[in-house]
């Protein structure tokens, strides 16, 4: 997630410009997620990968609680995805553990 800023602004240009350098999509505070691809559909496809995800985390809280997955595991998970020959950046937060 990112700092908050006034849509349509010069600074709110500046917080999506810095953070999509190193994602595919940004999460924006207060405003929803932006995506980027390497065509629409592509970009259209990585919006519908947020929205699923959000639906299942927000139906397994309501279940009960949500576990997050640790750094390492995080680690992990992308390695076995470049094993797999996926493309498409991603950003790991350092660990806050």
């Amino acid at each position: 997630m990112n700092p908050f800023a006034t849509p349509g602004s010069k600074e709110g240009g500046m917080v999506i410009r810095e953070l999509i350098r190193g994602c595919d999509a940004v999460l924006l505070v207060r405003h929803g997620a932006v995506t980027v691809g390497d065509d629409l559909m592509d970009a259209y496809f990585k919006m519908e990968k947020i929205e699923h995800a959000a639906e299942s985390i927000l139906t397994a809280k309501l279940f009960g609680s949500v576990e997050e997955l640790t750094s390492e595991q995080m680690r992990k998970l992308l390695a076995v995805r470049e094993d797999y020959g996926l493309k498409g950046k991603l950003y790991l937060p350092e660990s806050t553990e």
